[in-house]
């Protein structure tokens, strides 16, 4: 995956080497590959660690800006700021970023904490593309799960017709492992419930 030059940690502004995972000085992360790596961290560290990759979006000698994209996606993920956070993804996946983590994240950053009902098609159409990839980089189960919940909630609850239905998705995602807590992490970062169709 591409690395930063950060030449600042995001979070306490000490240097940091290129290629380093966490600051030596606080522990935080210099990258942000996934959304579990924020994991209970509050608004006030969000918004220097927002700040801290901004600035290295606005240095000239970055060589290479796509993890700070993919770091601010996550972030403003986090934050629920969807449009923001779509913007930085496009912005990593343009760059050819091949993380199975941020196709899902952008995914489900797509449908802006509704429904998945009450989005427009082409944002529907849009997060099954990034769902597609982040299954063929690595087929995990959550993934089919998300997946078989758009064909549920957008197209069957519509009386659309579409194959694979949202049935047969739900055995991919089974044969895949999905589990319990997978579920539970996916529908807490789309801000919705569980349908009893699918549970």
């Amino acid at each position: 995956m591409p690395e930063a030059l950060v030449v600042r940690c995001p979070n306490c502004g000490l240097p940091a080497a290129q290629g380093d995972k966490e600051c030596e000085a606080c522990g935080s992360p210099i990258t942000v590959p996934s959304m579990s790596m924020l994991g209970g961290m509050g608004t006030l560290q969000l918004n220097k660690m927002e700040h801290g990759f901004n600035d290295v979006l606005n240095n000239p000698d970055a060589k290479d800006k796509a993890s700070a994209h993919m770091s601010l996606g996550f972030i403003y993920m986090k934050l629920g700021l969807y449009e923001k956070a779509d913007n930085h993804f496009d912005q990593a996946i343009d760059a050819c970023v091949e993380n199975p983590d941020l196709f899902y994240t952008a995914a489900i950053s797509l449908l802006g904490g509704k429904k998945a009902y009450l989005c427009p098609r082409d944002k529907i159409e849009k997060a099954e593309r990034y769902l597609q990839i982040a299954i063929e980089l690595e087929p995990r189960g959550v993934f089919y799960y998300f997946w078989a919940y758009i064909r549920y909630d957008f197209y069957s609850r519509r009386f659309y017709s579409c194959k694979p239905t949202y049935q047969e998705i739900l055995r991919d995602a089974r044969a895949n492992g999905v589990n319990g807590q997978d579920v539970r992490d996916l529908f807490e970062l789309l801000k919705v419930d569980i349908p009893s169709a699918i549970q």
